[in-house]
């Protein structure tokens, strides 16, 4: 079973989620697929991997739907600080599922 959602929401578009192992790695952990609005990430890898790669996939969402153009070595580093800033912080979580009052 994936630990992963199958589904995502990012700016108001449902977003496939495909936890699946990816057999032509070549250091790929995952991928975005625009046309068919699915990100796949590698089942293999450890709850970690697997969460920051999503992160990682999620980004790109973001920079292709907004024309942020930004490089793969910013969405890498991007993904990997936001990941170990939810990381370390984990209280913060709670927060954003709070209802707006």
């Amino acid at each position: 079973m994936s630990l992963l959602p199958e589904e995502l929401d990012i700016l108001g578009m449902k977003i496939k989620v495909v936890n699946e192992e990816i057999l032509e790695k070549d250091e790929v952990y995952g991928d975005w697929d625009g046309p068919n609005l699915t990100i796949r990430v590698d089942s293999t890898g450890t709850t970690d991997q697997q969460l920051v790669t999503l992160l990682h996939e999620v980004i790109h969402v973001i920079d292709e739907f907004c024309h942020l153009r930004l490089t793969h070595q910013n969405v890498y580093l991007v993904s990997q600080l936001i990941f170990v800033f939810l990381k370390e912080n984990p209280k913060l979580l709670p927060l954003f599922l709070k209802e707006s009052v």
